[in-house]
C-alpha cells in the first residue's frame, strides 16, 4: 500500500507534544513496518526518515498548506490511504482516511478559547466524522468525547494511548540559572485550558502554608495569559518563574531536579507530560480527570483541579510527605510500562490493513 502521511508537524522549530508524539509513531512505525510504502508530505525535505520504503515529498508552503496544496500531491503520488496525525483534512482525499483526533478541549471548554479557535475545532471534528475511515483517539477519553460530540459509531475510532518520550530526555540537561533547585514544575502551554489561575492561587496559598520551592512555568504563551499576568501582580508573587519554551537539554535539567511535576490541567486529550515525569522518577500532582485520570491511575496524587485548598495541599503533601513521594515514584516507574510506542506503531499498522 501507497500510505500518504501530512508530515507538516514534523517541520516545527519549537515542537511541543503533538510534533513530539508524531515524530516518536512514525520512527517506530517505519522501524516495524518495511513492506508498505510511505509518502511524508511536508513543505521541506524531512531527513530523519531516511529508509527504502518512506520517501519524503516536498509540498511547497502556501496558504491554508493542507486545503490548498496538499491534495494536488497526494493525487499526482497515488496515495491509496491518507494519514493525518494533525487535525485538518485536505479538499481532495483517496478512498481510504485515518485521521488523528488529539483532544476536543475547545469543544469541552469553549469559553478558555477565542471563537475562531472553537469553530474551528468543530469544523475539524466534523470532518473526521464525516471523510474519515477511521479516526485515532489518543485516550478513553477523548474516544467517548468523539462519541459524544460527533455521534461516531465506537467501530470508527481506535485508541491508540502515546508511548514514554525517550530519546531526547536523558539526565544531561542543565537548569537555568533562575530556577534554583527547589521547584515544581509546570509545563504545557501557558492557556486557561491549563488552569494557570488556578495554579497561582494554589500556589500562593501553599506559600501561607509554609511551602518554600519556587514555581517554575515551561511553556509557549497561549489563550488567557493576560489574564495570567494581571493574577501574578494580584497575588505579588515573587518565586514564580516563567521560562516559554524550553529546548530538550533544559528540559532534561527541569524533570531532573524538580521536586514533582504540577498538572491539574481542567482538560487533556493524553497528557504526555505525565509519562515524561515518569521516567524520570518524578512524582506527579494532577487532575482527577478524564484522560489525565486514565493515564496516571494510581502513580499520582490525583486532585480535584477546580479546588484551590485541594490543589495548594497536594503540593505541601509532596513536599512534606517523603514516603509518599517515594510510593508515587515507584507507581510511576510501574506504570511506565503500560506504554510503548512500538504497540502504539503495531496499532496503527493493523489500522491501515484492516481498511
Amino acid at each position: 500500500m501507497r500510505i500518504g502521511i501530512d508530515a507538516s508537524k514534523l517541520v516545527s522549530p519549537k515542537p511541543t507534544g503533538v510534533e513530539r508524539s508524531t515524530q516518536l509513531l512514525l520512527k517506530n512505525l517505519f522501524d516495524l513496518d518495511q513492506e508498505n510504502e510511505y509518502l511524508l508530505f511536508a513543505p521541506v525535505p524531512l531527513k530523519n526518515f531516511e529508509q527504502p520504503n518512506v520517501k519524503s515529498v516536498v509540498v511547497p508552503p502556501a496558504a491554508f498548506w493542507t486545503l490548498s496544496a496538499l491534495p494536488s500531491y497526494l493525487e499526482a503520488e497515488k496515495a491509496e490511504i491518507f494519514f493525518q496525525p494533525g487535525n485538518i483534512l485536505p479538499t481532495r482525499l483517496p478512498r481510504k482516511v485515518v485521521m488523528t483526533i488529539h483532544d476536543l478541549a475547545t469543544i469541552k471548554l469553549p469559553r478558555l478559547y477565542s471563537l475562531r479557535e472553537v469553530f474551528r475545532s468543530y469544523l475539524s471534528g466534523l470532518q473526521a466524522a464525516r471523510r474519515a475511515s477511521k479516526i485515532v483517539a489518543v485516550s478513553q477519553a477523548t474516544k467517548e468525547d468523539i462519541k459524544r460530540f460527533f455521534a461516531v459509531p465506537e467501530r470508527k475510532i481506535e485508541v491508540i494511548h502515546h508511548g514514554p518520550p525517550r530519546g531526547y530526555l536523558r539526565r544531561t540537561g542543565k537548569l537555568p540559572n533562575q530556577v534554583g533547585k527547589d521547584f515544581f514544575l509546570v509545563v504545557g502551554r501557558m492557556e486557561l485550558r491549563k488552569n494557570i489561575i488556578r495554579i497561582l492561587e494554589a500556589y500562593s496559598l501553599y506559600r501561607k502554608l509554609g511551602g518554600g520551592a519556587k514555581l517554575v512555568f515551561v511553556g509557549p504563551v497561549g489563550f488567557g495569559y493576560d489574564q495570567f499576568q494581571k493574577k501574578m501582580k494580584e497575588l505579588s508573587l515573587d518565586r514564580v518563574v516563567i521560562l516559554g519554551f524550553a529546548d530538550d537539554r533544559t528540559m532534561s535539567g527541569l524533570l531532573t531536579y524538580a521536586k514533582a511535576l504540577f498538572f491539574p490541567s481542567l482538560y487533556e486529550g493524553f497528557g504526555l507530560p505525565i509519562l515524561e515525569a515518569f521516567t524520570y522518577g518524578l512524582p506527579v500532582v494532577t487532575s482527577n480527570l478524564g484522560a489525565t485520570k486514565e493515564v496516571a491511575r494510581d502513580a499520582a496524587l490525583l486532585v480535584n483541579p477546580y479546588i484551590i485548598d485541594e490543589l495548594a495541599h497536594a503540593l505541601k503533601q509532596v513536599e512534606d510527605d517523603k514516603k509518599l513521594r517515594e510510593l508515587l515514584i515507584a507507581r510511576g516507574k510501574k506504570r511506565l510500562q503500560d506504554f510503548s510506542w512500538v504497540k502504539a506503531a503495531q496499532k496503527l499498522r493493523g489500522l491501515f490493513e484492516s481498511l
